[in-house]
């Protein structure tokens, strides 16, 4: 079930909320800013059931060139393709977690909000609490049906190192 007959959210979800509903979209951003493949790693051992991958490297940036920082954001495009390459659909409510805090969930939290899918949400306490909870895990990767996500970029949410300046 995706946000359509349920009131979507789009800040905060439980994880007691979170596990009444398995058919959201779940994205697992755990990452280590020093061990780069841990996230990963973590993710194939045990992640929330239904969960999909979002590496902040190679998914949620786009590719360094000296110039753009350490985690640049990816082209529109690319990352409205990869979203398609996930079988979002615009009815899906999605929520994103992490290993904890926050922080590697807000930001696809934030990029899908940006492209203009506001039903998204962070899992409040991330794996973590998932975990302190007992709540189930899985090992299984989802089936996933490619789409093509319809996006409506609102670039208002981004600016230019000019802008800034």
């Amino acid at each position: 079930m995706g946000a359509a007959g349920a009131r979507a959210l789009n800040t905060l979800v439980s994880s007691d909320e979170l596990a009444r509903h398995a058919g959201w979209r779940v994205f697992d951003c755990r990452h280590d800013l020093m061990q780069h493949a841990l996230g990963e790693q973590q993710y194939r051992q045990a992640h929330i059931p239904g969960a999909s991958f979002a590496h902040l490297d190679r998914d949620l940036s786009a590719p360094k060139n000296g110039r753009n920082g350490r985690h640049p954001l990816p082209d529109p495009q690319t990352f409205i393709a990869w979203l398609g390459a996930q079988g979002l659909k615009p009815s899906d409510q999605v929520v994103c977690y992490d290993g904890g805090s926050g922080a590697m969930a807000a930001r696809l939290w934030w990029m899908l909000r940006w492209v203009g899918h506001e039903a998204s949400a962070v899992l409040d306490g991330g794996f973590a609490r998932w975990s302190e909870e007992r709540l189930p895990t899985s090992t299984q990767r989802p089936a996933i049906s490619p789409t093509t996500f319809a996006a409506k970029l609102d670039p208002s949410m981004t600016a230019t190192l000019d802008e800034v300046r």
